[in-house]
């Protein structure tokens, strides 16, 4: 299959794609409104005046361009919390493009080896171009507020009234994929209207395998809105798209990595959790659970939904889950065989979540009931 038919199935598959209330407002909340922008109005001028206009124009350029939300901004909307020197990992200016009217550059990329976050900035060439992308559409049930992640939401407009009560000259949706060829991995996104008209993409990628350089490739295809009996239909023929390439680097920081001190039993659930490792990354913590089944029978009442919770045994919260400790930025977990009564469990934690010992709570995600729970002892692995 093309390229351009991958494309094609995946922004049809998007198209269904909804953002959960819960994480449109707390995308909303995170974000602050911009100013109000003030009404042009004509005068007459020197050339001196217009000198200190273009500089003026510079200045406000590059406030624009330091004011776009960048790859911290979004990971802020994750509960995770954000080390103080989380800037130092967050590469700039890494790559760009430009064809037939389309431009992307990659702004910012932090990437630890397996995890890539990036911000990629959209715009088109013309006098007053709308650019949309993925789950914002051109119709009445989008709002504005969604797009330009305004928390306020005092705006009440769907994007379709505001292309058409604002002076756009055209309208656009943009389709911009981040990704390793050779490693298809889990990709999240999230898009923004910037308030000097620049879409930008935030891309959040977790690998299967640990690199310390990968080839990243930038994919972006623009589909132009044509107005036909009232009606704003997408032309499936992309107008422009470009492709350009890039090395990422993984940031240089030194992992601290601990292991359980000795083995525990989960009576109830007959598994033997034979070691806990956790490894320290730049922006969060990956753990490994590794066990054992040795009681077939206990073991068949989590009909193979045995998820280890790590917990706050002090939590005074009366829902389990939210007794539950932070997760990483990624957030991605998973449950591996490695044969019939071997299984490993990993996933992330919060880097604020580091300490030398932690509670495990057997939990069974279907019926969502809990077994035991124990305190793991870590120590410095060797």
């Amino acid at each position: 299959m093309k390229e351009s038919q991958i494309s094609d199935a995946l922004r049809e598959s998007m198209n269904a794609v909804r953002l959960s209330p819960a994480l449109r407002a707390k995308a909303l909340c995170a974000m602050r409104g911009s100013e109000e922008r003030r009404p042009k109005m004509k005068r007459k001028f020197s050339a001196a005046l217009a000198f200190a206009l273009v500089g003026v124009l510079i200045v406000a350029v590059a406030l624009a361009v330091a004011n776009r939300k960048g790859v911290l901004d979004f990971l802020s909307y994750s509960e995770a919390t954000l080390p103080e020197n989380a800037g130092d990992y967050v590469q700039t200016d890494i790559a760009s493009d430009e064809r037939d009217g389309l431009h992307a550059a990659m702004r910012e990329v932090v990437y630890d080896g397996r995890r890539l976050w990036a911000t990629v900035d959209i715009n088109m060439d013309g006098e007053k171009p709308l650019l949309t992308g993925f789950d914002y559409g051109l119709d009445d049930e989008e709002k504005w507020a969604w797009l330009r992640h305004d928390e306020s939401e005092t705006d009440d407009r769907s994007i379709l009234d505001v292309y058409r009560e604002e002076g756009y000259t055209d309208a656009y949706d943009i389709a911009a994929f981040v990704y390793d060829e050779d490693d298809e991995g889990n990709t999240s996104f999230e898009v923004h209207l910037q308030d000097d008209g620049t879409l930008t993409f935030y891309e959040s990628l977790v690998f299967e395998q640990e690199k310390k350089e990968r080839e990243i490739t930038v994919s972006v295809r623009a589909f132009k809105y044509e107005e036909k009996d009232g009606r704003m239909n997408l032309n499936q023929k992309p107008m422009a798209e470009l492709k350009f390439h890039f090395t990422a680097k993984a940031s240089a920081v030194e992992e601290e990595k601990t292991v359980s001190v000795e083995p525990v039993e989960y009576e109830r659930i007959g598994v033997r959790v034979d070691r806990v490792t956790v490894t320290t990354k730049p922006l969060e913590m990956d753990y490994a659970i590794e066990y054992t089944v040795v009681d077939t029978e206990k073991f068949a009442q989590t009909d193979d939904g045995l998820w280890f919770e790590f917990i706050d045994p002090n939590s005074r919260e009366e829902q389990p889950y939210d007794q539950r400790l932070k997760e990483g930025f990624s957030g991605v977990g998973s449950v591996e065989p490695v044969d019939d009564t071997h299984f490993r469990q990993i996933g992330t934690l919060s880097l604020s979540e580091k300490a030398d010992r932690y509670t495990l709570r057997a939990y069974e995600c279907w019926e969502k009931r809990r077994f035991d729970t124990h305190e793991i002892r870590m120590k410095k692995a060797e």
